[in-house]
């Protein structure tokens, strides 16, 4: 018995001796994903996550570093798409666990699968990508008035960027994608919140035209089309005036904006909008208001909502 019972404790030490190494032998990286991606459970791999955009006036960039304003950066080793199926060649040795103040637009009861093959018949670009340890929301959120917000002034708060946290072997210096040409190098960069982890960057982001400042336009219509992908009805929505860099100026909207560009719901379309802060108290317009700036990595089409399909992110 004495025997048997050294031998289990000889067992566990050197289980816990090899765990210990494992993890010496790991780091923790990021996949910072920017921009109207959804979020869906991969039909073809339970462990996978799948992102999907359509790629109206978008194009996908992947690049190195968790700076996202870099993405039309020839340094920092970019490369660009515009539709296609590409899969992330790695995997994470940890188990997921609970996420961080992330707040998605919600999509249920969406045939995953067929959107998959509309992606890969060139109407977008689909991301298969191991599931990570746990996600966190980034530093740049989306202000939107949706449906009945129009009346009451309230403003919806949504995710724009997504970081992906991952545990990796420490010789994981560079990311393979199934369908690039090269491999991203994981790069740590400082951004304004701080020095990143090894990260790799995955942003949509338009190419060409300037923020449309007064009703921001480019957001309205990406939430549309992106709705019409998923088969959903389009919403009454608003978004806030732009500053000339594209950033936010959350509370502040312009009342003679549309708010609707599909046919009309049954108790009609909404009225106009007046001056509302972030609490949903109507106010009037005051030259002393002075919102917080609200920067765009890829133009004002960054405005729109990450989406989270058939609760795929919980």
């Amino acid at each position: 018995m004495k025997k048997l019972s050294l031998c289990w404790s000889i067992g566990v030490l050197l289980l816990v001796i090899t765990a210990f190494q494992n993890r010496l032998s790991a780091k923790e990286v990021e996949i910072v994903v920017a921009g109207p991606w959804a979020f869906a459970a991969d039909p073809n791999d339970p462990n996978h996550v799948l992102l999907i955009v359509i790629n109206y006036e978008h194009k996908a960039h992947f690049l190195s570093g968790g700076d996202v304003w870099r993405w039309k950066d020839a340094n920092w080793g970019y490369q660009e798409r515009d539709s296609g199926y590409y899969t992330a060649l790695f995997s994470t040795q940890c188990t997921p666990h609970a996420n961080i103040n992330v707040k998605m637009y919600p999509v249920d009861k969406v045939d995953v699968n067929l959107r998959l093959n509309s992606s890969m018949s060139g109407s977008g670009v689909a991301i298969s990508l191991p599931k990570p340890c746990w996600y966190e929301e980034g530093y740049i959120p989306s202000h939107v008035m949706l449906e009945d917000d129009l009346h009451t002034g309230h403003e919806h708060v949504f995710t724009t960027i997504m970081r992906l946290h991952y545990t990796v072997d420490d010789g994981l210096t560079e990311l393979k994608f199934a369908g690039l040409k090269s491999p991203i190098a994981f790069k740590q960069v400082a951004i304004d919140q701080g020095i990143t982890s090894p990260a790799v960057s995955i942003v949509v982001g338009r190419t060409s035209g300037g923020p449309d400042k007064k009703c921001d336009k480019h957001s309205a219509d990406i939430l549309d089309r992106s709705l019409d992908f998923w088969g959903q009805s389009r919403v009454h929505r608003m978004f806030p005036k732009l500053n000339d860099d594209g950033s936010q100026l959350p509370g502040q909207y312009d009342s003679t904006c549309k708010s609707y560009t599909g046919s009309a719901p049954s108790n009609g379309v909404h009225e106009g909008l007046v001056r509302a802060d972030s609490h949903g108290e109507i106010r009037t317009k005051s030259s002393n208001d002075t919102p917080m700036e609200i920067r765009s990595p890829s133009r004002s089409d960054c405005h729109v909502s990450l989406f989270n399909i058939n609760g795929a992110v919980q």
